[in-house]
């Protein structure tokens, strides 16, 4: 089995949260999980299904891990919904470039975790409506509380993908909201930059009349000539 699950990505020393698979290697009465990265919170939830899993089944350590998973993603997703609100009140303040590159950041976040909760969302599905095959004679067998346990997990993968939907509609009119902001900003300093110039264009044209080699208005008077 292979789902997704979310982590803190590090790349030229900044962090933003991202999806990384998470291969599950199932066997008569063991399970192995794979991941190519080395993340605090994905270690954290595998360790809890792994503190007790000598006593437990495979199906038991399968829906643990699925569970912590898709409770590890609401986390991220919270935190997410807090970081859109903090971006709403700053964009409402001030605007600079660190806004634009958080709302960036977070709009590529909010697509990952979409599209990882949706192919979760497939693969629980499918292990509760077609069970699993180990090997190629043995299927795995859930019980009524193993099943209630995907139902949990299916459920919170499920509102998962409905936070991410929102998500994204809210960050798409954050991201509008902001450029109209800029618009409008731009439409402001070009009135103030087009009335200065027609003020310096008043003594430019007064300046360039008299610079005309015509008959002009007090030539002649003593306090011009001198």
């Amino acid at each position: 089995v292979v789902i997704r699950a979310p982590y803190i990505e590090k790349r030229r020393g900044e962090e933003r949260p991202s999806t990384v698979p998470i291969g599950i290697i199932l066997a008569q009465s063991v399970i192995t999980t794979i991941c190519r990265v080395d993340d605090a919170a994905i270690q954290a939830r595998l360790n809890n299904c792994g503190q007790a899993a000598c006593t437990l089944r495979v199906e038991q350590q399968l829906c643990s891990i699925i569970k912590e998973i898709s409770m590890l993603f609401m986390r991220y997703l919270k935190e997410i919904s807090a970081e859109i609100q903090e971006l709403e009140h700053d964009l409402a303040d001030t605007r600079s470039n660190e806004d634009l590159k958080l709302l960036l950041n977070l709009q590529k976040t909010v697509t990952y975790f979409h599209s990882a909760l949706k192919t979760n969302d497939f693969i629980i599905d499918r292990i509760m409506r077609k069970g699993l095959p180990v090997g190629t004679t043995t299927k795995l067998a859930f019980s009524e509380d193993e099943v209630d346990g995907l139902d949990y997990a299916l459920t919170e993968t499920r509102q998962g993908i409905y936070m991410s939907k929102i998500f994204t509609e809210v960050l798409r009119s954050i991201a509008d909201v902001y450029s109209s902001i800029i618009s409008n900003s731009v439409n402001e300093i070009m009135k103030v930059l087009t009335s200065l110039t027609v003020i310096i264009m008043i003594p430019t044209f007064i300046t360039s009349f008299y610079g005309m080699n015509i008959e002009l208005p007090f030539q002649h008077d003593a306090t011009a000539i001198s």
